[in-house]
């Protein structure tokens, strides 16, 4: 099991929306992007909380997801986690 593999685990088991290689596109305005090996949709801020202070202590990157206007991701992907 991958350190995604684990991530994908505790924070579904946790209630929380995770895709595996969620098209970027989808999410920013200009339309373009690769997949993020990992993307985690937050509820509120307490999930938010949750989901950052077990990202902190890993070697994941991680990117912070607004709404998506101005954001432009690779066509390759980002390989990492993007909480929006």
């Amino acid at each position: 099991m991958d350190r995604f593999d684990q991530l994908q685990q505790l924070l579904t088991e946790a209630g929380l929306d995770v895709c595996v290689n969620e098209p970027m596109s989808r999410h920013t305005t200009f339309r373009i992007g690769g997949p993020a090996a990992l993307f985690i949709g937050v509820k509120d801020v307490d999930s938010l909380k949750y989901v950052l202070k077990y990202l902190n202590g890993s070697e994941i990157r991680v990117f912070v997801l607004g709404r998506g206007s101005n954001v432009l991701f690779a066509d390759k992907g980002f390989d990492g986690a993007v909480v929006s």
